[in-house]
């Protein structure tokens, strides 16, 4: 169904999947000592080749690596499922729930790099509530005493 899109050396699809990861943790943003990426707020050495990891994932503490690992190994299992090559488990609880649908995203998103396979992605975004337009946000009300 999808296919795996960029490169097809493993250690480039990992270095891109971690650089996803990242993003969706917000790490470029709040440690990252590239002025570039903490402005962006995503990571600018995608286009680096050379497989090497990201700054921003070096001055992780070893406790954020170690979370930053398990959703990225989460998002492995999230591949085989979106090709439909691994049925979708049932949660064990809310956290387990929040971690799939997380890896989830980063695997939709790489897949989304290679424009032939956003057609095919429209269902699987739907599925994780992704389509859904965002309620707007509420009105503030003045305060009588602040006219």
């Amino acid at each position: 169904m999808t296919k795996i899109v960029g490169s097809e050396d493993p250690v480039e699809i990992s270095r891109q999947i971690l650089i996803l990861t990242l993003e969706m943790l917000v790490v470029p943003r709040l440690c990252c000592l590239r002025r570039a990426c903490a402005r962006a707020g995503r990571c600018l050495e995608r286009d680096v080749a050379g497989g090497s990891v990201p700054r921003c994932w070096r001055l992780l503490l070893p406790e954020e690596q170690a979370l930053v690992l398990q959703l990225f190994e989460e998002t492995a299992r999230a591949e085989l499922r979106i090709t439909g090559e691994l049925p979708r488990p049932v949660p064990r609880d809310d956290a387990h729930r929040e971690l799939m649908a997380a890896a989830e995203e980063i695997m939709l998103r790489y897949f989304a790099l290679q424009p032939e396979n956003r057609r095919r992605l429209r269902p699987h975004l739907a599925a994780l509530g992704c389509a859904r337009p965002s309620p707007a946000p509420p009105i503030p009300q003045r305060h009588a005493e602040n006219p």
